[in-house]
């Protein structure tokens, strides 16, 4: 979790929702915020996570340490329909 919060505090709040817009991810991510978006790829990057259910039970896990800088853990259909493809 200390490493995801150092990487995102790399990451200015107005390139993460440049990108947003111009990937169309922000219609997407209805759920949850776009900040918590990326986090939770980052940690299934750094997890080596091997599903979308190990993503989203870790983070619902760590849920107190993620609120303290702004993350919510997404559901797992949350998360599944901000990263389908149009």
């Amino acid at each position: 979790m200390v490493v995801l919060k150092q990487m995102l505090n790399l990451i200015p709040r107005g390139l993460i929702n440049r990108h947003a817009l111009e990937t169309g991810v922000e219609s997407k991510a209805r759920s949850f915020s776009l900040r918590s978006h990326l986090s939770s790829m980052l940690f299934a990057q750094l997890s080596h996570a091997t599903g979308l259910n190990d993503v989203c039970d870790w983070l619902r896990l760590k849920a107190p340490v993620l609120s303290r800088f702004g993350v919510t853990p997404p559901s797992n259909n949350g998360l599944s329909n901000a990263n389908l493809r149009a």
